[in-house]
């Protein structure tokens, strides 16, 4: 019983306040169910321009990716709290990498116009994403200078496809810090 109430605690808490929250007024989606790919992640993380510190939705959401978008959906008992949002693939301005380790990378979604990383712990099923639907790799450089000091993103509308192989070069050196 007192499982329950924590976690009822933690999504009305989680539901209230953060980046998820902010996202929800510009992406709410009507359908959670739409096609598309399911990714298995543990951890997505939010970090956002507008607000302080990062927020962790460890277990809460599911994620699905389709060529169009990324949605995620709250699992239950959050999705009394919080409402699935649907971003459109072109709402993402690019994607990075962040790792803590070898064996622990993320693959970071830009959204340059709500000032907000999504971060997750799927790498390979995400970075598969970003590459197919011609997201550009910024540096780990670009990245901590627009989330942090309010720079500009690189204009997708300056970004070449590169080969797969590149991509994942560029990959490992934002993963890296560059």
């Amino acid at each position: 019983m007192k499982m329950v109430l924590l976690l009822a605690l933690t999504a009305l808490l989680l539901g209230c306040k953060g980046p998820y929250k902010d996202l929800e007024g510009d992406f709410a989606a009507s359908d959670a169910k739409g096609g598309g790919t399911q990714v298995s992640t543990n951890y997505i993380t939010l970090v956002s321009q507008n607000q302080t510190g990062a927020f962790n939705y460890k277990g809460v959401l599911e994620v699905t990716v389709s060529d169009d978008a990324v949605t995620f959906a709250p699992r239950t008992p959050y999705s009394i709290f919080q409402k699935a949002i649907r971003i459109p693939s072109t709402a993402i301005t690019g994607c990075s990498m962040t790792c803590f380790g070898m064996d622990d990378r993320h693959v970071d979604l830009l959204l340059g116009k709500q000032g907000t990383d999504i971060s997750l712990d799927a790498p390979k099923a995400m970075l598969d994403w970003c590459w197919r639907t011609n997201r550009p790799m910024i540096t780990g450089k670009q990245k901590r200078d627009w989330l942090y000091a309010g720079k500009e993103l690189p204009d997708i509308k300056d970004h070449l496809q590169v080969a797969r192989d590149e991509y994942e070069r560029q990959a490992c050196r934002a993963c890296a810090g560059y």
